[in-house]
Protein backbone atom coordinates (compact mmCIF):
# COMPACT_ATOMS: atom_id res chain seq x y z
CA UNK A 1 0.00 0.00 0.00
CA UNK A 2 2.89 2.34 0.70
CA UNK A 3 4.28 1.80 -2.80
CA UNK A 4 0.84 2.44 -4.25
CA UNK A 5 0.51 5.68 -2.28
CA UNK A 6 3.92 6.87 -3.46
CA UNK A 7 3.06 6.11 -7.09
CA UNK A 8 -0.30 7.88 -6.73
CA UNK A 9 1.38 10.94 -5.21
CA UNK A 10 3.72 11.02 -8.19
CA UNK A 11 0.78 10.82 -10.58
CA UNK A 12 1.68 7.33 -11.82
CA UNK A 13 -1.78 5.79 -11.60
CA UNK A 14 -0.81 2.71 -13.61
CA UNK A 15 1.89 1.81 -11.11
CA UNK A 16 -0.35 2.76 -8.18
CA UNK A 17 -2.98 0.32 -9.46
CA UNK A 18 -0.40 -2.42 -9.91
CA UNK A 19 0.84 -1.97 -6.37
CA UNK A 20 -2.64 -1.84 -4.86
CA UNK A 21 -3.54 -5.01 -6.79
CA UNK A 22 -0.47 -6.74 -5.30
CA UNK A 23 -1.58 -5.63 -1.84
CA UNK A 24 -5.12 -6.87 -2.51
CA UNK A 25 -3.79 -10.29 -3.44
CA UNK A 26 -1.56 -10.49 -0.38
CA UNK A 27 -4.28 -9.35 2.01
CA UNK A 28 -6.83 -11.76 0.56
CA UNK A 29 -4.36 -14.67 0.69
CA UNK A 30 -3.60 -13.86 4.33
CA UNK A 31 -7.34 -13.66 5.08
CA UNK A 32 -7.19 -10.05 6.30
CA UNK A 33 -10.68 -8.70 5.56
CA UNK A 34 -10.17 -5.16 6.88
CA UNK A 35 -6.95 -4.70 4.93
CA UNK A 36 -8.53 -6.21 1.84
CA UNK A 37 -11.42 -3.75 2.14
CA UNK A 38 -9.22 -0.69 2.48
CA UNK A 39 -7.08 -1.77 -0.47
CA UNK A 40 -10.25 -2.31 -2.50
CA UNK A 41 -11.47 1.17 -1.57
CA UNK A 42 -8.16 2.72 -2.58
CA UNK A 43 -8.35 0.83 -5.89
CA UNK A 44 -11.85 2.18 -6.48
CA UNK A 45 -10.73 5.75 -5.89
CA UNK A 46 -7.75 5.27 -8.21
CA UNK A 47 -9.82 3.96 -11.13
CA UNK A 48 -12.73 6.33 -10.56
CA UNK A 49 -15.95 6.40 -12.54
CA UNK A 50 -18.86 4.07 -11.98
CA UNK A 51 -16.64 1.00 -11.67
CA UNK A 52 -14.54 2.73 -9.04
CA UNK A 53 -17.54 3.91 -7.08
CA UNK A 54 -18.89 0.35 -7.07
CA UNK A 55 -15.62 -0.84 -5.49
CA UNK A 56 -15.77 1.97 -2.92
CA UNK A 57 -19.34 1.00 -2.01
CA UNK A 58 -18.36 -2.67 -1.72
CA UNK A 59 -15.40 -1.82 0.51
CA UNK A 60 -17.41 0.56 2.68
CA UNK A 61 -20.11 -2.08 3.18
CA UNK A 62 -17.50 -4.66 4.18
CA UNK A 63 -15.92 -2.24 6.64
CA UNK A 64 -19.25 -1.25 8.17
CA UNK A 65 -20.06 -4.95 8.56
CA UNK A 66 -16.86 -5.25 10.62
CA UNK A 67 -17.87 -2.31 12.83
CA UNK A 68 -16.11 0.61 11.15
CA UNK A 69 -18.44 3.60 11.54
CA UNK A 70 -16.70 5.94 9.08
CA UNK A 71 -14.80 3.94 6.45
CA UNK A 72 -13.19 6.93 4.74
CA UNK A 73 -11.71 8.31 7.96
CA UNK A 74 -10.57 4.87 9.07
CA UNK A 75 -8.88 4.20 5.75
CA UNK A 76 -7.04 7.52 5.91
CA UNK A 77 -5.42 6.30 9.14
CA UNK A 78 -4.73 2.76 7.89
CA UNK A 79 -3.61 3.49 4.31
CA UNK A 80 -2.33 7.09 4.39
CA UNK A 81 -0.49 8.99 1.72
CA UNK A 82 -3.04 8.95 -1.09
CA UNK A 83 -4.52 12.15 -2.47
CA UNK A 84 -7.17 13.58 -0.16
CA UNK A 85 -10.40 11.62 -0.54
CA UNK A 86 -13.67 13.21 -1.42
CA UNK A 87 -16.72 11.91 0.42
Amino acid sequence: MLRSAIAAARGDITRALGEVDAALGAFAAAQLPLETAYALRRRGKLIGGEAGEALVAEADAALREKGVADPMRWICSQAPGFPAPVK
